[in-house]
């Protein structure tokens, strides 16, 4: 959005810029109550203005009736509302979101993930969300900028993300997945599972040349097969799925998964086989 940081003939410093920001921490002030908190960014609008905003902001995150308390006697989801009232309490244009969710337990985190989104797209705030938690950032954002080493490697939305992703790093921190050696031979991949369809992750590649297919854990079917080339190396059962450690003739592993409790046994000779006709991704 154009203004943000500047106009058309000034740059604009930092507390000019009407940008929001919550912090990691909450950073909120341990003296103020939660209404002061929430006013501490209105100071110069006039007195009643300030009063409207700070009820307003409160009521938001339905907070009205903790107005009078101090941080130290709210929960941590809490703290979080009152962090973002103070935020929005300006009205700025975007905000900036460092990890604000950390701090709470698996199922908080959620609900509240939940409520502050809604809040800003109820409103029209356009944001920036950090986060090292890829399952959150696909959750809440429309566009997903992956970084890597100091460096953007790819933006785009969760599900680009996820199945076309530019790199192998990219591919690896926004899903788990492997990677199964392969060789081109006439417009398909030859593997030590078989002959696979695959798509370029980028341009084109010659006949014989070494590919890497990416392999999600999703990707592929385990059948038992007394007579199968691989075997399980290992199972972990993790509630809605297991997990099963393939190795395959080659010694490589590949990572699959069964929907429910699997009982199979490490050792158990399987054979896999592609649960789709879709391309897999290969990488030069």
């Amino acid at each position: 959005q154009p203004g943000l940081t500047s106009d058309a003939r000034n740059h604009l410093p930092p507390e000019r810029r009407n940008i929001g920001m919550v912090f990691q921490e909450y950073a909120l002030f341990p003296h103020l109550t939660v209404a002061q908190n929430v006013a501490f960014g209105l100071h110069g609008l006039p007195k009643p203005e300030q009063r409207q905003r700070t009820s307003d902001a409160l009521e938001l995150v339905r907070l009205s009736v903790l107005e009078g308390r101090y941080p130290h006697e709210l929960s941590g989801g809490q703290q979080q509302r009152v962090a973002l009232a103070r935020t929005l309490a300006p009205d700025p244009i975007a905000v900036l979101l460092d990890e604000p969710f950390s701090n709470l337990d698996a199922g908080l985190r959620q609900d509240v993930r939940q409520e502050v989104e809604s809040i800003l797209r109820d409103r029209g705030i356009a944001a920036i969300f950090v986060t090292h938690d890829r399952e959150e950032a696909f959750a809440f954002a429309d566009r997903v900028g992956v970084m890597c080493d100091g460096r953007l490697e790819q933006i785009d939305t969760p599900f680009v993300l996820y199945h076309r992703p530019a790199s192998i790093a990219v591919a690896k921190i926004v899903g788990d997945c492997d990677f199964l050696a392969g060789r081109v031979r006439g417009g398909l991949a030859d593997t030590e599972l078989g002959i696979l369809p695959y798509t370029c992750a980028a341009g084109s590649l010659p006949e014989g040349a070494e590919i890497r297919l990416m392999v999600r854990p999703q990707d592929l079917e385990v059948a038992t097969n007394a007579a199968g080339a691989c075997a399980i190396a290992a199972a972990e059962y993790r509630g809605g799925e297991t997990m099963l450690t393939v190795q395959m003739p080659s010694g490589e592993t590949l990572i699959c998964h069964r929907l429910g409790y699997s009982a199979i046994a490490r050792g158990t000779r399987v054979t896999l086989t592609p649960k789709g006709e879709s391309p897999f991704l290969a990488f030069a």
